[in-house]
């Protein structure tokens, strides 16, 4: 929870305890790292499947960001959970492509039960659905918070993780 980690990595840091912690996908949020502040958060880093918008240049962080920036969503397209929704909307218009004009819930599990691959343009590693596993998103990264560019930084690629998912 995102107050419980704030107040535990600053009650660390106050009393001098430096120990490397690590949150879950949706504490991925620059307002969480903000309230912990420089000192509290530099042993502070989270694992997600998507990558925060703005923090590399694929080709999906550059979309996103420019869409954000265009809708008035700046300081949202930092926040891992944003991305989410991104992909999501992506996979759902993807399904709804898919399924053609005539779209029905029938038409829709026909189409999707085949299988098929998200591809979020690097903001993901690519999810990949068959007819026999549905999973979702296997592969996860590590992020921390560069205060000093206001900005995530990710420890390595989504391929340096995969070789260790099955």
């Amino acid at each position: 929870v995102s107050n419980t980690a704030i107040l535990t990595m600053k009650g660390l840091q106050q009393y001098g305890f430096k120990v490397p912690a690590f949150g879950i996908t949706y504490l991925g949020a620059p307002q969480i790292f903000k309230a912990m502040g420089p000192e509290a958060g530099a042993n502070y880093n989270f694992i997600s499947c998507f990558t925060p918008g703005g923090s590399d240049t694929s080709p999906g962080s550059v979309e996103l960001s420019a869409f954000a920036d265009k809708n008035g969503r700046k300081d949202m397209k930092g926040d891992i959970n944003y991305v989410g929704g991104w992909i999501v909307a992506q996979m759902a218009a993807e399904a709804l492509d898919r399924a053609g004009p005539a779209v029905s819930r029938a038409r829709l599990v026909e189409v999707l039960s085949k299988g098929f691959v998200v591809d979020s343009k690097g903001l993901a590693a690519p999810i990949t659905y068959t007819p026999t596993n549905n999973t979702g998103p296997v592969v996860f990264k590590l992020f921390g918070y560069d205060y000093a560019n206001d900005s995530f930084k990710a420890y390595g690629d989504y391929a340096d993780y995969s070789k260790y998912t099955k």
